[in-house]
Parts: C-alpha cells; sequence; structure tokens
C-alpha cells in the first residue's frame, strides 16, 4: 500500500474511481504529533478486488506497522529502545539468568537501542529490579502494539469495504 499525505482523517472504504479501477484507502497516521495532516493508505485494483484481496493486502500492511512500531516505537527513561530480535533474546537471556545470579549480575551495562544519528544508546542496570521494570515495559509495549494491530484488522469489514 502507498502512503497519501494530506488526509484530516480516515476514510476507510472501498471506492470506484474509474472504469475498471478500484480503490481502497485504510487508515490514518502522522509521522509527527506535530503535522496538522496525516496520511492514508491506498491500493489501486484492475479488477473489483474480493473481502479476502482487500483483507490480504489491509493485513500485509497492518503486519508491517505493528513489527516497525514494536521494534522503534519504545522510549525509556529518555532513551530509544530498538527491540529487535536481538534486543528481545538479550532481554530473555538475562531474564533468565536472573534466579540463579540476582544481583550479583549486577551492573550490567546494555545497548538498549540507537540514537536517530546511529550512536548507540547504553544503560547501565544497577540491579534485578531495574531491569525487570525494563523488561516489563518492553514486554508492555510489545503487547499494547500488537493490541492496537488487531483493532486495526478489525475494522477490515465486509460492510466497511463495500464498494461506494
Amino acid at each position: 500500500m502507498k502512503k497519501i499525505y494530506g488526509a484530516q482523517e480516515r476514510q476507510d472504504g472501498l471506492y470506484r474511481i474509474g472504469r475498471n479501477k478500484w480503490e481502497i484507502i485504510f487508515g490514518f497516521g502522522k509521522d509527527s504529533e506535530d503535522e496538522t495532516t496525516g496520511y492514508n493508505y491506498r491500493k489501486r485494483f484492475n479488477h473489483l478486488p474480493t473481502l479476502d484481496e482487500i483483507k490480504a493486502v489491509i493485513f500485509k500492511q497492518v503486519n508491517e506497522d505493528t513489527d516497525r512500531a514494536i521494534e522503534y516505537g519504545l522510549t525509556w527513561n529518555g532513551l530509544p529502545v530498538h527491540l529487535d530480535n536481538e534486543t528481545q533474546g538479550n532481554i530473555v537471556g538475562m531474564l533468565a539468568l536472573l534466579p540463579v545470579a540476582g544481583d550479583s549480575m549486577f551492573p550490567k551495562t546494555f545497548k538498549v537501542g540507537e540514537y536517530e544519528n546511529g550512536e548507540p544508546a547504553f544503560y547501565e542496570f544497577t540491579s534485578v529490579k531495574e531491569f525487570a521494570e525494563f523488561a516489563k515495559t518492553a514486554s508492555d509495549h510489545k503487547e499494547r502494539m500488537y493490541a492496537l494491530g488487531w483493532q486495526e484488522k478489525a475494522l477490515v469489514t465486509e460492510s466497511a469495504f463495500t464498494a461506494q
């Protein structure tokens, strides 16, 4: 789907825009909260798409957006957190060692992410409690992003995408 900028709100639907031309419009977002307008996603078809085709296109986009939000959408203690597979694996690995090693593992410096300029963002954890709070925040963020993705997918219904 393509991001088309200039939108003021959601315009979800299937629209006939010409002879043998149909377009789905879905979602609304902004690249930053400071912007006065945002974008909708659009996809053009040269035939009347079925609901299954519409769902496949939109769900793929929602999944990509959800993955991106999980990976790059968390800030913790003023630091950008990059929740990629490596970071998530490091968190799980440290959590697995906590019952055995406890506070003896700390202090521990951990790369939590990267700044926009590519510089790494490090944080020194000083206790089990502090690391557990970080891990819980990351887990809660991931769950929240999945929930938002599921809400978006729930909006893709036959009544919303009947040709107009």
